[in-house]
């Protein structure tokens, strides 16, 4: 089945596109019961699959109806386990498929399958929350007057970014406890818009604790700065690259961004002027923070590793750079909206990378036999080794453009972010 073919394969190359996966809360899909997940949605295709292809058992997932455009690609999302869903600027017409959509879910959550929402409706590029749509609670209503026996729950979760745009950034994935839908059912029986509106504004409220949220857009670009001054002081292991137990950067995200959200303007104000003051100084520089934050990783022990590994680098990024590659070309070249931008990056650039290795097996394979197969077999791993040297590159050329500096304006600097951090976080403690 293609769905468990490609499972894996994007599991692996998740791990490829994000230096790092932060999953933290799947203590709580222990339960055996189908379970409906409601989740966020600031890409367009990211979101449900590093869902899908990280959790057990399978997942269908919720897709907009109008994708489904063709006899072959309905087959061909039916057998990765999507559903089709209708929104009402697809026309009345096509909402009128709802029904039978409707009908699909109630059978999967009957059968002790789980089903994932993308709860907010429309993706958008932002750290914030948009308002939840009433579709999670009145599906799983529906399967309830069919199903009397069923025993469901809702999952909320929060994807969250680093920057959902780039390559190699990180991302925080947070399972919240299960919302125990049998709990509304009673309410259902005796008035069902006051059970939906209820059930809803739990989904909405337990999925704000998981998520990264900037109330006011007009504070987003400081705001992200801080979060950015934030990260650079924290270390991220290298291995393993997903991470289900530290809880860390998320929890920090959010008592930064809720500290700005709850701000008074004045205050605000005065802050967002430093941030901004501070920022400066640093592109007036030629400087970046996080070479600041991380001064120590230029060395030379660090520049000598960087020799050493040069070769092997050099070989991953020949034996690699055309499926990496033509994903960001196309990315680039074709995609408009900024929400599609990295999962058709993605997406090209795993597919693109399945057939381009199945091709140097099969050349490589029949003009040296086994040792042709044992080649092929090294590019990838040459290729996962390039990535780790980049990201260690990068923060070695960033480090040794903050040691170009004067240390007297070097300590400056510290200092001046250290009391910008200070002053954002100390509001929580």
């Amino acid at each position: 089945m293609l769905y468990h073919f490609l499972k894996p394969l994007i599991h692996l190359y998740f791990k490829i596109f994000f230096k790092k996966i932060y999953f933290t809360g799947l203590e709580n899909l222990t339960q055996k019961k189908s379970i409906i997940f409601a989740v966020n949605h600031p890409t367009a295709f990211l979101d449900p699959i590093i869902i899908a292809a990280n959790i057990q058992p399978s997942t269908h997932f919720m897709l907009r109806g109008d994708i489904f455009t063709s006899p072959v690609i309905k087959f061909l999302l039916n057998q990765i386990k999507t559903i089709p869903i209708f929104r009402a600027r697809d026309g009345f017409s096509a909402v009128k498929n709802n029904y039978g959509t409707f009908e699909i879910v109630y059978e999967k959550l009957h059968q002790g399958e789980n089903i994932l929402i993308l709860a907010e409706g429309i993706a958008k590029h932002e750290k914030k929350m948009r308002p939840i749509q009433k579709g999670a609670a009145r599906m799983v209503f529906g399967a309830y007057e069919k199903y009397k026996d069923l025993d469901a729950i809702i999952i909320p979760v929060g994807v969250n970014y680093t920057n959902s745009d780039a390559f190699r950034s990180l991302m925080m994935v947070d399972f919240g406890p299960a919302i125990k839908v049998a709990d509304y059912y009673s309410i259902h029986a005796e008035n069902p818009r006051k059970a939906i509106k209820q059930l809803t504004d739990e989904i909405s409220d337990r999925m704000y604790e998981r998520i990264v949220h900037i109330d006011d857009d007009a504070d987003a670009k400081f705001t992200e700065g801080l979060l950015a001054i934030h990260r650079h002081n924290m270390h991220h292991p290298v291995i393993p690259v997903v991470d289900n137990k530290n809880l860390e950067l998320l929890e920090k995200e959010k008592q930064i961004t809720e500290t700005i959200n709850q701000m008074e303007e004045a205050p605000k104000s005065k802050l967002k002027e430093k941030v901004i003051a501070y920022l400066g100084k640093l592109t007036s520089a030629g400087i970046n923070d996080i070479g600041l934050a991380q001064k120590q990783r230029y060395s030379f022990m660090n520049t000598l590793i960087l020799l050493i590994g040069l070769l092997p680098f050099c070989l991953g990024i020949i034996g690699n750079f055309l499926p990496l590659a033509l994903g960001r070309w196309v990315a680039n070249a074709k995609v408009s909206k900024i929400e599609f931008h990295s999962s058709i990056r993605f997406g090209v650039g795993m597919i693109t990378y399945i057939f381009y290795f199945l091709i140097l097996l099969i050349v490589f394979t029949s003009i040296w036999g086994w040792m042709g197969l044992l080649y092929a077999f090294l590019i990838p791993v040459f290729g996962r080794f390039s990535l780790f040297y980049r990201d260690f590159y990068l923060l070695w050329k960033e480090a040794k453009a903050v040691a170009g500096q004067e240390p007297d304006f070097v300590l400056d600097l510290q200092k001046e972010r250290a009391t910008l951090l200070a002053e954002v976080l100390r509001a929580k403690q």
